[in-house]
């Protein structure tokens, strides 16, 4: 036996696969056998030759020899040789519709495994972090807070959805829909960082979760700026900051495709907020890009 890698075309009438043999003196035919479950689509409907009747089937079926090779004379005199054979059909193949949905189902298998442990990751992230929300809200009200949060969370993965698949096959929608879903975990999780005068001014912002991100990233840039006197915890400080927004991955002068480290690539980028970040990380202003350009930070910011 063997695996028909592509689609196999067959037919219901045996002239048209001895037509299909090319002429050959003695040609050799396979009698398939089938089944309620291994058999093949008909394609009568559909066909430019109906009278071929063609019956399909998919990549990747088995066919294994069953008995004895008999031979047969046409009409026309001509001898065949018949094979019998049986097939499994490949039913793992994915239709049509998974191919061109496929993209979104992974968006939305990435979104939901995000939304089923975002309740426990808000309460662990509560029950160790020493912030005034944590430790001044009560109990209750932190309950109540982290439903509303899980609530946003969903309301926009069911946005998503309710999307047609073919709007995340376009790269430049499947991004934006991967910056906001990761973009929706960064706010959640932000949160649980809000003084009580940041959480009673987002409460009367009609707890928007961006809007608490965006007042717990204002307070840790103004932290940087004034909290720290000593040079080592501010440099802490500011790579905390720049692994929670994704500015670097691991270290301060790691490396990306074009040789650049984060402070080369965001001056490059023009981001001066992820810049800022990274000076006060420490990031080497000197180091150059390794390859023939050698482009250092200031180059790029000229």
């Amino acid at each position: 036996g063997g695996t028909e890698f592509g689609m196999m075309s067959t037919t219901t009438e045996l002239s048209v696969a001895i037509q299909y043999t090319g002429g050959k003196e003695m040609p050799t035919v396979f009698k398939i056998g089938i089944g309620a479950v291994n058999r093949g689509a008909v394609l009568d409907a559909f066909s430019q030759y109906p009278e071929e009747k063609e019956v399909l089937f998919p990549p990747l079926s088995f066919l294994e020899v069953v008995g004895e090779i008999t031979y047969m004379t046409t009409k026309d005199n001509k001898v065949v040789r018949v094979v019998p054979l049986e097939i499994i059909a490949n039913l793992n193949s994915p239709l049509l519709e998974d191919l061109i949905g496929m993209r979104k189902k992974l968006y939305i298998d990435s979104f939901e495994h995000q939304a089923h442990n975002l309740e426990r990751e808000l309460k662990d992230l509560i029950a160790t972090t020493q912030s005034e929300f944590c430790t001044e809200v009560e109990p209750a009200e932190k309950e109540t807070v982290i439903q509303d949060i899980v609530r946003q969370f969903k309301e926009v993965l069911e946005n998503h959805v309710g999307r047609p698949a073919k709007w995340y096959n376009d790269d430049g929608k499947y991004r934006s829909a991967v910056i906001e879903m990761l973009g929706m975990k960064e706010n959640a999780m932000a949160v649980p960082f809000l003084s009580m005068v940041m959480y009673r001014e987002w409460e009367g912002k009609q707890k928007q979760l961006r809007q608490a991100n965006r007042m717990v990233s204002k307070d840790r840039s103004r932290a940087l700026r004034q909290a720290f006197s000593d040079g080592s915890l501010r440099k802490t400080a500011a790579f905390d900051v720049c692994k929670r927004h994704g500015i670097v991955a691991e270290q301060l002068e790691e490396r990306n495709e074009m040789q650049e480290t984060p402070l080369i690539r965001e001056a490059a980028d023009g981001d001066a907020r992820h810049v800022e970040w990274l000076l006060e990380a420490g990031a080497d202003v000197h180091a150059k890009m390794l390859n023939k350009i050698g482009f250092s930070a200031l180059n790029q910011a000229a």
